[in-house]
């Protein structure tokens, strides 16, 4: 992945268009619509310039990103989609009435909020370490990390893309086990670089 700064003038260290920033109080959103309406023929000339200050990015279509994916096909007794405490014990339980198991997750290590959880460290630090391990040990239960399931489709046909593969994930059962997301406030500013949920605080 190749990235670098755009809309940035003369460049990101010294950025002159910055200046907005400090004037966003008299800028709110869609002011352009009523502001620079007229006269109407030079409207296309306000919008070009409002478009390339406001900061809308450019994606270069010849970064020479892969192209072409890996297909593969496999099957499940249960595939379960989540790598958190539910997740994990669900996929333990399986296993242990005879299942062959499926774990996905899409980030690098098993956990999910645990993780990130104070509470989860603190009082059940060993038995999380326990219950990933048990995981990672058992031959019945296969672990797809960095993978994420983006659909599920008729008869139980899970989609996964994990890296560059996409694998059509085909399940005698499915266990959705997600978690939950953090909802954000809404108050003005709350875009504003700085301004985090608390969740990503503590990641």
């Amino acid at each position: 992945m190749a990235v670098r700064s755009q809309n940035a003038w003369p460049g990101l260290k010294w950025d002159v268009l910055s200046i907005f920033d400090r004037l966003h109080r008299f800028m709110p959103v869609g002011f352009y619509y009523r502001v620079m309406h007229k006269p109407r023929f030079l409207w296309p000339v306000f919008e070009a310039i409002v478009r390339r200050i406001a900061g809308l990015g450019r994606v270069d279509r010849q970064s020479g990103g892969r192209r072409r994916y890996d297909r593969q096909t496999l099957h499940s007794d249960v595939v379960v989609i989540g790598g958190g405490w539910a997740g994990m014990h669900a996929a333990i339980e399986a296993s242990r009435g005879g299942c062959d198991v499926t774990l996905v997750d899409d980030r690098e290590e098993l956990g999910g909020h645990a993780l990130f959880d104070p509470v989860s460290w603190v009082e059940r630090e060993p038995e999380f370490l326990s219950t990933v391990q048990a995981v990672v040990d058992d031959p019945r239960i296969r672990v797809l990390k960095r993978a994420t399931a983006f659909g599920c489709y008729e008869d139980r046909l899970v989609a996964v893309q994990a890296g560059d593969r996409m694998i059509r994930l085909r399940a005698g059962q499915v266990v959705v086990a997600t978690g939950g997301w953090e909802k954000p406030l809404v108050f003005p500013g709350n875009d504003r670089p700085g301004v985090m949920l608390a969740s990503g605080v503590q990641q």
